[in-house]
């Protein structure tokens, strides 16, 4: 457990790479553990029969994330049973109704949004979609105060895998909904029925196998199975927001109202972006994998992290690239971020349905919005399970999307480096510092005539205008500026009107760049050992965050004309060498 809590993510692929045939041998929780990887291990899995769940989830996810007797912890005929019920919830005109509903919020919110300087947006969507969620599975309006109700949800899923106070909060959390939603069941079951075809009427007269009604915590369990998964949503809509901001290029096409690729934008998301690290079960009997036993009642994990980044799977798995679900149909054991195989019959999560359309409605909506990102940490730490963006994605001076100019109608003005141009921009922030980690980007930088343009564009500016700036023909530039918004160091930004003809403007994603040391660390070795050795990582990256600081603090000087107040201590510090012992 203590690798797990210290490596996160990682913690079964560190271990994957120094195998030969990807099968993890190892301990969780003082158990013995297989732990697979790949679309026939997904398979192997799901398969009814070689697992089973009862006994495999550990006490601390089940008090936080799961809850006790819900339909995660089932198996044989009572599982399906349970499961059918989820499916008629969660499939048919119930996604619309809940689509629909969170679209309204949306809108709802971003008014109130225009309204404040900035919004915390990971906050924000979690509370407008348990604004929608609330009234669609049932709940009255009046029973639901939705800021602490959202709260509660998000630390539930937010303290399954923690530590100390994330872990005591989330227990907290379940216990005081469980407590309150037992009472709403009890009284839908006696005085105040539940609407028809709602999630809580569903529930609360679901029987078992042998005819009998849920027990009133359990269903609660299973209520709160509904309204938690649908707020966790809260979280790949932050990471589709981390998304457009790291690569902005996807963003036109994402606002264009194209259902195909908001949802190939979603599945990318969710396969790019790191939510669950793995699921376990139980071996049903004694089992073989690829050569390896496996005991009966040993543990059996399914690395999803790792799937959804494997190399043979998903060529270059940490790119990110929508267009990989445009191009092919995807397997039911390929991408897994919430389970593989049908979820009709299998364990796979009913609610995926749910989650790709509330994506497919809301991430169009959200590259429409025009926005600032201030200064902040939207670092994504592996080690964090659940991760996310540090700062949450804050956004500041939002505007309400424009329904759009009269025809005619010119555009706002703003000063260009030769005139008053009328010009159309999407407000997205610089970055002071970026590091240049890889080597094909540094190969793209590494051209005079590049350093000179990204000069340039520390303001948003046309080819044409930099072509002029720096006394270089316009198609020499406009092929090297395509070069670098083909490495990710300029994004396109707006357009202005140039005569008849529209130009587009670019801009730096950062005003300065510095090369990390990692581009000439192309020996696996070097890799291998920061994987394996947490402090000597912990280290390099210190290292690379000096480097960006005083990059940082140079450009003030030099830019903005700040007596940067700096010293320096340089030490050196080591521990004597071991003597070994001798005899007296």
């Amino acid at each position: 457990m203590i690798g797990f809590l210290m490596e996160g993510y990682g913690w079964l692929s560190n271990r994957r790479r120094r195998t030969t045939d990807g099968v993890v041998k190892t301990r969780l929780l003082g158990q013995p553990v297989t732990a697979l990887c790949g679309p026939d291990a997904a398979r192997f899995f799901y398969a009814e029969g070689n697992v089973h769940r009862h006994g495999a989830i550990p006490g601390p996810v089940q008090d936080t994330l799961l809850g006790r007797g819900g339909v995660q912890s089932l198996d044989g005929v009572d599982h399906r049973l349970r499961k059918a019920m989820f499916m008629s919830m969660l499939s048919g005109d119930g996604v619309g109704l809940l689509e629909r509903l969170a679209t309204e919020a949306w809108d709802a919110a971003v008014a109130s949004w225009a309204t404040r300087d900035r919004v915390v947006l990971f906050d924000e969507v979690a509370r407008l979609l348990t604004r929608a969620v609330g009234p669609w599975a049932g709940l009255r309006p009046e029973e639901v105060d939705v800021d602490p109700f959202a709260a509660d949800l998000v630390s539930m899923v937010d303290g399954f895998a923690a530590a100390g106070r994330r872990q005591w909060q989330a227990r907290r959390a379940r216990a005081r909904r469980e407590a309150w939603l037992t009472d709403v069941i009890v009284r839908a079951r006696t005085t105040a029925p539940a609407p028809a075809g709602s999630a809580l009427a569903a529930i609360a007269e679901h029987t078992d196998a042998v005819g009998d009604p849920l027990d009133a915590r359990v269903a609660a369990v299973e209520l709160l199975n509904v309204l938690r998964p649908t707020v966790a949503v809260c979280w790949f809509v932050t990471f589709a927001a981390h998304a457009l901001h790291r690569w902005p290029e996807h963003r036109d096409r994402l606002r264009d109202d194209d259902p195909e690729y908001a949802e190939a934008f979603g599945h990318e998301v969710r396969r790019f972006y790191p939510f669950a690290p793995f699921v376990a079960a139980r071996a049903s009997r004694d089992l073989e994998w690829d050569k390896h036993r496996i005991p009966a009642g040993s543990l059996v994990l399914l690395d999803i992290y790792g799937q959804n980044h494997h190399p043979r799977l998903w060529p270059d798995p940490y790119g990110f690239a929508p267009g990989r679900f445009l191009e092919r149909r995807v397997g039911p054991y390929e991408l897994i971020p919430q389970g593989g195989g049908d979820p009709r019959t299998g364990h796979r999560c009913p609610g995926e349905t749910l989650t790709v359309a509330l994506l497919r409605a809301l991430l169009p909506m959200l590259a429409r919005l025009d926005y600032e990102m201030p200064d902040q940490d939207v670092s994504i730490s592996l080690r964090r399970v659940p991760a996310r963006p540090r700062s949450g994605m804050v956004l500041a001076n939002i505007r309400t999307p424009p329904s759009g100019p009269p025809e005619g109608a010119r555009t706002p003005a703003v000063e260009s480096a030769l005139t008053r141009i009328p010009v159309r921009t999407t407000l997205l922030s610089m970055e002071a510092v970026a590091s240049v980690a890889d080597l094909e980007t540094l190969q793209v930088l590494a051209h005079p005539i590049r350093l000179r343009i990204l000069a340039a564009l520390r303001s948003p500016a046309s080819a044409a205008v930099v072509a002029r700036g720096i006394d270089q023909p316009r198609q020499k530039v406009n092929y090297h500026v395509k070069e670098l918004e083909r490495a990710g160091l300029v994004r396109r930004v707006g357009e202005r009107r140039a005569g008849n003809l529209m130009e587009s403007l670019y801009q730096a994603v950062a005003a300065t760049f510095v090369v990390s040391p990692r581009v000439a660390w192309t020996d696996p070795r070097r890799v291998g050992a920061l994987a394996d050795q947490v402090a000597l990582e912990s280290l390099v990256a210190t290292g690379e965050r000096l480097q960006r600081a005083a990059a940082q603090l140079l450009d003030r000087a030099a830019f903005d004309g700040e007596q940067i107040a700096s010293a320096a201590v340089e030490g050196r510090c080591g521990w004597p060498a071991r003597r070994s012992a001798r005899p007296s």
